[in-house]
């Protein structure tokens, strides 16, 4: 009996059931409501199979696809939806008894340092601005203690995905993550359809009612380690490629004007240079593409070239629609410019934890000039981690860590809690993608044999 359900869910793992099924149940999860029972269990269920298989490439999945399904009301900073703190904690379970009972060996991860140096700062920064102010409510406390569990989490990720070729895997599972986010973005505007193409609305309902450019970002980078799959002559992942930049197209955001014109054709450059002979027709065909999306913008929108002339302006830091909000950043870093003025009471008419549309001055304001030392350390660090690993797919992790310093500058990246978890997951599957454990055979296939 047990023989026979391994048998059934080896096949059903290296079978397109998996993805398709995940795409599936994340999709109709994140769109009806009441279906997120069924989701959960689902997701429960499938928390078994890398136990019984051992196999850890499946949390892949687990791991990735939950923050599509978080699609519901009063998300804020810490306010998760019901059925993402159920998952995760479902996630969370297996993957302790998958390290319990295959005695892994825990592995920190190479970014948690300088990230717990920052963390540690801006809770130095909160604790002094919350006791000199006396103030009781220590609600403001929620981002800080999201980074602390996000770096425990990493340090899990790390020890879990330390395996040859499991960066690999995560970009394959990145193609089939980007064509649930694109049903998501394409559903949320066919449902919204006054929405499309308005850049007066800054949110969307994807990603826990994420900021455009932050979705934006997520599709950015799944493009590059899409082109992971690509390069390695999966050239079918291209119809990923595509069905996520169109994505991205349709969100119009800042980010998608500086990613079509600035990385879209790097990133085709990198995918495609082992293939030989049908690079050049690649290359037309993207350029191409990308030419046709440019018009396609200019034809339908009316205010198309408005929107690029202001997304450029963004790069004027002196005078542009978010210099009242620099403005109010630098008042508030003369408060305190060594240690910060801290992230207590510093609430967007959203109700989201003020980003200051640029993560130098957000670091700024949290933790002040050390943490801002910090900060820089911590890309410092994450370079040297992409630059150090002998393999060919580095400048695709290069175009990931460039795009979130570019794009850092006109939007948060750094300081959003589902992008930094994100980033988290990409670093822990890269870092030690190229140790292999120790062989394990399987014994049972042998023994039935005989009998």
């Amino acid at each position: 009996m047990y023989y026979n359900l391994k048998v059934f869910l080896k096949r059903f793992v290296n079978t397109p059931l998996i993805f398709v099924s995940f795409i599936i149940m994340t999709f109709f999860s994140w769109l009806i409501p009441f279906f997120d029972i069924v989701y959960v269990v689902f997701i429960v269920l499938i928390c078994c199979v890398p136990i019984i298989l051992n196999d850890a490439k499946i949390f892949l999945y687990l791991i990735t696809f939950p923050l599509l399904a978080n699609n519901n009301v009063d998300y804020k900073v810490l306010s998760l939806s019901l059925t993402m703190i159920i998952s995760y904690a479902s996630v969370f379970i297996s993957v302790l008894l998958y390290l319990f009972l295959n005695r892994i060996k825990v592995i920190i991860g190479q970014l948690f340092y300088p990230v717990l140096v920052l963390v540690v700062l801006m809770l130095v920064s909160n604790l002094i601005f919350y006791l000199s102010n006396n103030l009781s409510n220590g609600v403001d406390f929620e981002y800080t203690v999201i980074l602390m569990a996000l770096l425990i989490v990493y340090i899990f990720l790390s020890t879990l995905f330390a395996e040859k070729g499991m960066f690999d895997k995560f970009c394959d599972v990145v193609g089939y993550f980007s064509v649930c986010l694109f049903l998501e973005i394409a559903t949320y505007y066919m449902m919204n359809p006054k929405e499309i193409f308005d850049v007066s609305l800054s949110y969307i309902d994807i990603l826990g009612n994420s900021s455009k450019n932050i979705v934006s970002l997520v599709c950015m980078i799944s493009l590059s380690l899409i082109g992971v799959s690509i390069y390695r002559k999966k050239w079918w992942f291209f119809f990923y490629f595509i069905v996520c930049l169109i994505g991205m197209v349709l969100l119009f955001s800042d980010v998608t004007i500086f990613g079509v014109l600035f990385f879209t054709i790097p990133i085709i450059l990198i995918s495609f240079r082992s293939y030989k002979k049908a690079g050049p027709y690649v290359y037309l065909f993207s350029l191409s593409f990308v030419v046709i999306s440019l018009v396609f913008m200019l034809v339908f929108n009316s205010s198309f070239l408005d929107h690029v002339v202001d997304t450029f302006t963004l790069l004027n830091f002196g005078n542009n629609k978010y210099s009242q909000i620099y403005n109010d950043a630098a008042i508030m870093i003369k408060e305190n410019p060594l240690i910060g003025r801290s992230s207590i009471g510093i609430i967007d008419k959203y109700g989201y934890l003020q980003s200051f549309h640029n993560d130098i001055l957000t670091c700024l304001v949290y933790s002040g000039s050390f943490g801002l030392l910090t900060y820089i350390g911590h890309y410092v660090n994450f370079y040297f981690l992409c630059f150090t690993k002998k393999t060919s797919i580095k400048w695709n992790v290069f175009l990931i860590i460039l795009m979130l310093n570019l794009f850092g500058l006109i939007s948060q990246t750094f300081f959003d809690a589902n992008l930094f978890f994100f980033v988290l997951l990409i670093a822990s599957c890269y870092q030690d993608s190229k140790t292999a454990r120790n062989l394990s055979v399987n014994r049972e296939y042998y023994l039935s044999k005989e009998q």
